[in-house]
């Protein structure tokens, strides 16, 4: 078992791993410039390093001290916080790694095309002490390799994971933990998944809706019905690296994009419509991870340039505007993880090592000229059966949009299309034309809120 050890470990360059194959080295070029850092190295924000400099691909953090990280080769582990860092499995060219939502004993890692196997989903049931294998069903080899795999949030024995390479590639789904997996894509379909999987990102309140960032045209697929029928989303040519959604308000989406898209795109209808969100951002950018501290209502994103002046970037009015977080060191490549339970943001700064920092409330605030309502309320009763009410508040003159949707995005109502005062509003909403079910109602405003909210109506 190979160890690390940070007060051994310094600053190195990448070391040459002999992979020799053009699909890889195209595939790593990606990730690189999709996750690419060139941080200032000045800053307030204190940062804690925690050793293990290598490439990172991948984060993992269960409760404080214990930390997996992956890298084209390897996967990490240290359980004291980076005092000592042991490898877990070595020979791998791990893409993606992600935990269990429950279990913190359970990973999976997604491990791409290689001269030798193994590739395809490696899993892990004991924190990893041992691996093995969880792919069965799933094609691949040493050119097309797993790029991507994600849980479905609501039942995690449910996953999902999308293949790429020089032979395009496909997406799968398994719902019994990997034992076996099943192609999504049906015999004669044409909605672009056979052309590789390369970002995936599974509805936080219905495991139905998934969306599915496609390497071939680069376009942003959708399907509601757990996979059975794909279309085109509104996003489309623009490559998306990596798709993720606010849980807090599942309507909202964020999308890392080519540079000539725009870097950043975000929709506020479940994937209709895109808007390029890259205020704050360098030129020629393409944001390649987001992660969010929903107590915070903030947004993260490793963000990469053409002329290296990328870094990781905060926003703190749901991608309205960026900033950067300084205090890192200068390279080209990042991985995030956000621990909600402690505040912490983790960074993997490829060649550099690990770091995290403490987030504090408030230290992200934006800038005064950014005018931020105050508040939606929760509809109340809530379960309702004929009428219920929604209340809100706006602190300045701007212009209100207040909409209904059923559970998968389709608009139903308008209930308020207007310039509003300052002030605190109610609105009743009766539910003699609706059925019994779910729905979605959502605010945004000129200034820049967007706020969405879940009513029950049982008859």
């Amino acid at each position: 078992m190979r160890r690390w050890t940070t007060r051994i470990l310094k600053p190195q360059a990448e070391r040459k791993r002999g992979l020799g194959f053009l699909r890889f080295v195209q595939r790593v070029a990606v990730l690189l410039f999709s996750v690419g850092l060139c941080i200032e190295t000045t800053s307030a924000q204190q940062w804690e390093y925690l050793g293990l400099p290598e490439l990172i691909t991948g984060i993992a953090v269960q409760g404080r001290d214990t930390i997996y990280a992956s890298t084209p080769g390897s996967i990490f582990k240290t359980t004291n916080s980076g005092a000592v860092w042991d490898t877990l499995v070595q020979n791998t060219i791990v893409i993606d790694l992600k935990m269990h939502p429950f279990n913190p004993q359970v990973l999976y890692a997604a491990v791409g095309g290689s001269v030798n196997p193994p590739y395809g989903i490696l899993k892990t049931t004991d924190g990893g002490t041992n691996w093995f294998h969880a792919d069965s069903g799933i094609l691949v080899n040493w050119e097309t390799g797993v790029q991507v795999v994600q849980f479905d949030p609501l039942q995690p024995e449910t996953l999902y994971a999308g293949t790429a390479g020089f032979f395009s590639g496909n997406m799968y789904k398994t719902t019994n933990g990997g034992r076996n997996w099943n192609s999504v894509v049906a015999p004669g379909d044409t909605s672009q998944l056979h052309l590789g999987v390369i970002s995936i990102a599974v509805h936080p309140e219905t495991t139905d809706i998934v969306y599915a960032g496609t390497e071939g045209f680069g376009n942003l697929l959708k399907t509601t019905d757990g996979g059975l029928t794909w279309a085109l989303t509104g996003l489309q040519n623009a490559y998306p690296v990596d798709v993720a959604i606010d849980s807090s308000e599942p309507l909202l989406l964020y999308a890392g994009v080519a540079p000539n898209s725009g870097g950043a795109q975000r929709s506020t209808d479940g994937g209709s419509t895109w808007t390029i969100v890259n205020s704050g951002l360098p030129p020629q950018s393409q944001t390649g991870k987001f992660v969010f501290d929903k107590a915070r209502r903030t947004v993260y994103a490793a963000v990469g340039t053409v002329g290296d002046s990328g870094g990781v970037f905060v926003s703190a009015n749901l991608g309205l505007l960026w900033s950067r977080m300084n205090g890192l060191p200068v390279t080209n490549g990042a991985a995030l993880f956000f621990q909600q339970s402690h505040s912490e943001l983790n960074v993997g700064v490829s060649n550099y090592g690990i770091y995290r920092t403490k987030i504090v409330t408030g230290i992200f605030a934006t800038r005064a000229d950014i005018p931020i309502p105050d508040w939606l309320r929760q509809n109340f009763p809530n379960p309702f059966n004929s009428s219920t009410k929604i209340e809100y508040r706006v602190t300045r003159l701007t212009h209100v949009t207040l909409k209904l949707f059923d559970i998968i995005g389709n608009e139903l109502k308008v209930l308020v299309d207007e310039t509003k005062l300052p002030g605190d509003y109610t609105i009743n909403l009766a539910g003699d034309e609706l059925s019994s079910g779910f729905y979605i109602y959502r605010m945004t405003t000129s200034a820049g809120y967007h706020a969405s909210r879940k009513l029950i109506l049982l008859r």
